[in-house]
């Protein structure tokens, strides 16, 4: 049950409805793995970016009272 759920999931994703168009895209699967592996390594903020971040902000806030 939940693997066929899972089947109608991915054919609603890869079906595009464009101007009348049935189309099925195949093959997005692998495609969308490589997309989610690039988007980590963007997504990935070092401890002493956020650390300076949280000290400067604490420091502002510091100030202003």
């Amino acid at each position: 049950m939940r693997q066929a759920k899972k089947h109608i999931h991915n054919a609603q994703l890869y079906t595009l409805y464009n101007i009348g168009v049935d189309a099925t895209v195949t093959g997005c699967g692998s495609l969308q793995k490589k997309i989610e592996k690039k988007l980590r390594k963007y997504l990935v903020v070092p401890n002493i970016f956020v650390l300076s971040l949280s000290l400067s902000l604490s420091l502002s806030l510091v100030e202003q009272a």
